[in-house]
């Protein structure tokens, strides 16, 4: 994932692989934190989250999740994280926003002229307003009016 041999990240200074400031934070936060008696201690609390951007040996960045996990074994402590790629999520999401961006403006559009007709319509430009058809055409203009708001 990262593209570091095998081997080539024991003893590795770990700031290097995570370079932000908020991944920093995150990590010495919980490298800093004091034993935590087993009996208090919970999955939750022991499991941390983070997402991070990674650094490549090539330099180059990636979006990761990283999850850390302090165990305590006899008067050692040894911190196990957990890195996962989250490209292809990054890369989903994106694509999900840009087709909801996409959609919305092509309902706005179109929304836009049924309004125009419908606001034409019950304004009476046809000529006299018959009232029997005109609840129908009210009730159309305001959903159109309060979709297109919502767009």
């Amino acid at each position: 994932m990262l593209g570091y041999p095998n081997g080539d990240l024991i003893g590795f200074y770990i700031f290097k692989l995570f370079p932000d400031s908020s991944s920093e934070a995150f990590l010495l936060k919980h490298f800093r934190q004091e034993s935590v008696n087993k009996e208090e201690q919970t999955h939750s609390e022991n499991n941390k989250r983070h997402q991070v951007q990674g650094k490549r040996s090539d330099d180059t960045e990636i979006a990761l999740e990283l999850a850390i996990t302090r165990v305590e074994h006899g008067m050692q402590t040894i911190f196990v994280i957990k890195l996962h790629d989250l490209t292809e999520e990054k890369r989903a999401e994106k694509l999900k926003s840009e087709f909801v961006s996409a959609v919305s403006n092509e309902l706005s559009t179109h929304l836009t002229s049924i309004r125009g007709a419908l606001g034409l319509l019950v304004g009476g430009v046809r000529g006299t307003r018959r009232e029997k058809g005109m609840t129908g055409h009210n009730v159309a203009s305001d959903k159109a009016g309060r979709t297109t708001r919502l767009s």
